[in-house]
């Protein structure tokens, strides 16, 4: 899960950048799934600490 939000971090910085073709919405799309991934790794996170 780390690895994939890494990932899209990534990619998102290249679109931005335009190194990569891109649309805004896809850029949107992009960073709603990191965003969402990040939530998933918080709660994973909370839960394993005391």
């Amino acid at each position: 899960m780390f690895d994939k939000h890494n990932q899209l971090d990534k990619e998102i910085q290249k679109m931005e950048s335009h190194a990569i073709p891109s649309t805004h919405e896809e850029i949107e799309i992009l960073k709603k799934e990191k965003l969402l991934l990040k939530d998933q790794l918080y709660a994973i996170l909370k839960k394993a600490s005391p």
